[in-house]
């Protein structure tokens, strides 16, 4: 978020505190609204030109693969997000109710399980104690790739998402990133 704020121009009191209003890039990228952005960081993550740092408390951080985009020796080619039907009103909590998984969704919802099942044996608890079918289903489904997002996923709560935020995550990137590379 504090990313997007910089590049969109936000004078926000911790952009000023911090001296970010002062960078190059300030206020930049006001042509995209801030899901354009989220859309840009999340394939620039899939491509493997970013990666998050969680020991960072999630900063994003430039990897090796990006030098070349950098120094314009390579082009990146993304896709657009366009505002559906739904954009721009307020959303409803992220439910399973009416979602159909794809094969890659089906892989990721198998990778979440075994994920509840290693975290339910290792706290001594049932795995629906963790999160039930019905949240891990809507992940599967809707692949949030912050805490902002997972936190609208029906059955994550302030004290889940602090406590499995980072890993649910992680989980998510690495599945974009895996299935980007086959």
């Amino acid at each position: 978020m504090h990313l997007i704020e910089v590049l969109r121009g936000k004078a926000a009191e911790r952009i000023t505190r911090w001296g970010h209003d002062k960078l190059k890039v300030f206020g930049v990228g006001t042509d995209l609204d801030e899901p354009a952005w989220r859309n840009v960081f999340r394939q620039l993550i899939a491509l493997g030109l970013l990666e998050v740092d969680y020991g960072a408390h999630g900063a994003l951080k430039l990897t090796e693969a990006s030098r070349p985009v950098l120094k314009g020796e390579q082009s990146v080619f993304m896709r657009h997000l366009t505002g559906g039907k739904n954009s721009g009103k307020k959303r409803k909590p992220v439910t399973a109710e009416g979602i159909e998984l794809s094969a890659a969704d089906n892989a990721l919802l198998e990778r979440l399980k075994d994920w509840r099942r290693n975290e339910a044996q290792s706290q001594g608890v049932p795995a629906y104690v963790i999160l039930h079918d019905s949240s891990l289903t809507a992940i599967a489904g809707h692949r949030p790739e912050s805490a902002e997002a997972l936190s609208q996923i029906g059955g994550i709560g302030a004290k889940k998402l602090e406590r499995y935020g980072p890993a649910l995550i992680k989980l998510v990137a690495d599945e974009a990133t895996s299935a980007n590379t086959q």
